[in-house]
């Protein structure tokens, strides 16, 4: 007899065997991984049901499991639970009964559904079910990145990029020239930036100080600052940028020093407080040539952020077709590009 049921913490250790003889990981990556989707996530405290995800039992044994990462969402003013699909595996002599997993995530109520790292057998149900695009500003469904090199082309790897000489050869040597003069020019801006190891009040003024701007967006507290700069196993960095010891915006970056790539995960600023994206963009520039990174990229959560970084002469490519998706119950009014503000930390992409 074939059950679903919630996952609670006795469940941990069946389902990271279970999880191991697929991903081939060993059960401790695993247990570590669930003390950040969980034990460690202010978000799944913060609300009364505490899914974690769902296990397929047969019997006592779990035979299935689709995992639930929750996250702060802010929706029309109230901050409501998101649902982040996660390492959905069934065990193949069970492979019938899996789809019941995916359904019990599309049902959470009254939360929005994030899916963004699909595998084939998820992205053709996706597309049976018409679950849109996560809402950017583009209908071409690409990930587009705007970035600049860090080191001379021929010792610029693109090792898993799709991007062409052709594209990077098109920034200007005077473009060049300008960013190493901005530099110069705007020292005293770049000063006021910091690295952030532990984000404190300040960023909680600063989202009590902007979270009306979307009405759709992530939940930007401090407490969800700090449980990304926990994550272990995605390196991330958090600078600020600091005006008379307040807070005006940060960037939270990802560092993949095998790749050699520097990449703008969220960047998040006070409208009124003038060209941010500029200095954070030069700062990076430099600060990755001090590092040894090869490539700054930096995508574009929307238009209005594509446009700024077009327009101050980065290089811009599309890196493929993009696989991540929203889901809305018809409780909750539609998203658009127009009313919301996703960044690269949506689903349990960089949380994986």
């Amino acid at each position: 007899m074939y059950r679903i049921c919630n996952v609670k913490k006795d469940d941990y250790h069946g389902i990271s065997s279970l999880l191991t003889q697929h991903y081939g990981k060993l059960p401790e990556f695993w247990k570590n991984r669930f003390k950040v989707w969980w034990d460690e996530n202010p978000a799944f405290f913060s609300f009364s049901d505490q899914v974690r995800g769902w296990a397929l039992k047969k019997g006592d044994d779990i035979v299935g499991f689709l995992g639930n990462i929750p996250t702060k969402f802010q929706f029309c003013g109230e901050i409501v639970e998101a649902c982040n699909g996660t390492s959905w595996f069934v065990a193949s002599e069970h492979r019938n009964h899996g789809i019941k997993l995916f359904f019990h995530l599309l049902r959470t109520p009254n939360s929005p559904v994030f899916i963004t790292t699909p595998n084939e057998t998820t992205l053709n149900i996706i597309k049976q079910l018409k679950i849109p695009l996560i809402p950017r500003g583009s209908d071409d469904g690409k990930k587009t990145v705007s970035g600049l090199p860090l080191v001379p082309m021929h010792q610029l790897s693109k090792d898993g990029w799709n991007i062409r000489e052709a594209d990077i050869e098109g920034l200007s040597r005077e473009f060049l020239d300008k960013l190493s003069m901005g530099y110069h020019a705007n020292k005293n801006q770049l000063s006021g930036i910091e690295q952030v190891t532990e984000a404190g009040v300040c960023f909680d003024d600063l989202w009590t100080r902007t979270k009306e701007i979307y009405q759709a967006t992530n939940s930007r507290d401090a407490d969800t600052i700090n449980w990304l700069l926990a994550n272990g196993n995605h390196k991330m960095t958090v600078f600020g940028y600091f005006k008379n010891k307040r807070l005006l915006g940060y960037i939270v970056v990802h560092e993949n020093q095998k790749k050699g790539i520097i990449q703008c995960n969220d960047i998040w600023i006070y409208p009124e407080a003038g060209d941010i994206v500029d200095y954070f963009v030069n700062f990076l520039f430099y600060y990755g040539k001090e590092k040894g990174f090869k490539l700054l990229l930096f995508p574009h959560f929307n238009e209005k952020l594509g446009f700024y970084l077009k327009n101050l002469g980065l290089f811009t490519v599309d890196l493929g077709d993009r696989v991540d998706y929203l889901y809305m119950p018809k409780s909750l009014m539609a998203v658009t590009h127009e009313n919301s503000y996703f960044c690269d930390l949506q689903g349990d992409y960089r949380i994986w």
